[in-house]
């Protein structure tokens, strides 16, 4: 999307998800010791193994990989990766907020959510709030990890006419990869038609409108439960249930309930595998929440639109 667009937007969603790579042992912890080339891995129940860095090791599961230190602060081995830093409270993290010049963190609780806000060089209750390294901030005695971010999506929808609906771009961002939020695809948005149905956002594929995306407002009203799944998907769905149609029609005719029939046993079975693929997850509203409600009867319902 043009950046220096002139269009009205009417909603933004976001979310952002965060993560260090790979599979995190919990309670681990990684220590470079002092020749440079070896790291010292200190397991929870508190016994240890070294590793040489760039060298083939055997894991005790017979995996061979070669440890390798990440640019987020984790030591990688294969799939598994471990914290670089001592005394970690691994229970909790600590996350970036706002700009990348800003010096103002979140701390996270157990339970995902943030209970204080620090910046760096400022005292909180009387702590002093520093960093030790990129991924570890120290607040008086406690060291939480810097989560880093992993990525973001943003669903941006524009006061524009498209497809029946109204403009909308779904905007993929991951830190050191190539920008993908300038040349996002369009797509339509349609709001609601009833109370308790979701958005939905529609795109052209093979000559055919369909479903990609379903966002369901949560009842905080804060935040909408996404659904999304490949332009292929949602073909193979409209083809599969055109075949069930039919099938259901064969059955019918010869006077058998449907369940009775293979062929439509097996091409529901098919269907209900290719529903699987929706990936699903939570977006909060940055605004125009509105939008995930049905139109008022005093506002021209500009989300009625093509079934999928």
């Amino acid at each position: 999307m043009n950046p220096k667009s002139t269009i009205k937007l009417l909603t933004k969603i976001i979310e952002m998800d965060y993560g260090f790579p790979g599979k995190l042992m919990r309670g681990w912890e990684a220590e470079r010791l002092a020749d440079g080339d070896t790291v010292r891995v200190k397991r929870s129940n508190g016994t240890f193994r070294d590793f040489q860095l760039d060298q083939h090791v055997t894991l005790h599961d017979k995996s061979v990989v070669i440890p390798k230190i990440d640019e987020t602060g984790v030591l990688m081995m294969g799939e598994w990766s471990v914290l670089l830093g001592k005394g970690i409270k691994h229970d909790m993290s600590a996350r970036k907020k706002g700009a990348s010049t800003m010096k103002a963190y979140l701390l996270i609780g157990p339970d995902g959510r943030s209970f204080a806000e620090v910046k760096l060089g400022t005292d909180h209750e009387g702590q002093s709030v520093s960093l030790l390294d990129s991924h570890l901030l120290k607040v008086g005695e406690d060291i939480y990890p810097v989560m880093p971010k992993k990525r973001d999506v943003t669903l941006k929808v524009m006061d524009k006419e498209f497809n029946g609906g109204k403009l909308a771009y779904i905007n993929l961002h991951i830190p050191g990869m190539a920008d993908t939020r300038r040349n996002a695809p369009p797509t339509a948005f349609f709001r609601p038609s009833r109370a308790g149905e979701p958005a939905q956002v529609k795109e052209v594929v093979a000559g055919k409108l369909v479903t990609t995306a379903l966002f369901q407002l949560a009842s905080t009203g804060k935040s909408v439960k996404y659904s999304f799944r490949t332009g292929e998907t949602a073909l193979i769905d409209l083809q599969l249930t055109h075949e069930l149609n039919k099938a259901r029609e064969v059955a019918r005719n010869a006077a058998i309930e449907p369940e009775e029939y293979h062929v439509y046993m097996e091409i529901n079975q098919k269907l209900i595998e290719n529903h699987s693929k929706w990936i699903t997850g939570s977006m909060a509203i940055d605004n125009g929440v509105e939008w995930f409600k049905p139109a008022t009867p005093e506002i021209k319902r500009e989300s009625d639109g093509p079934q999928p």
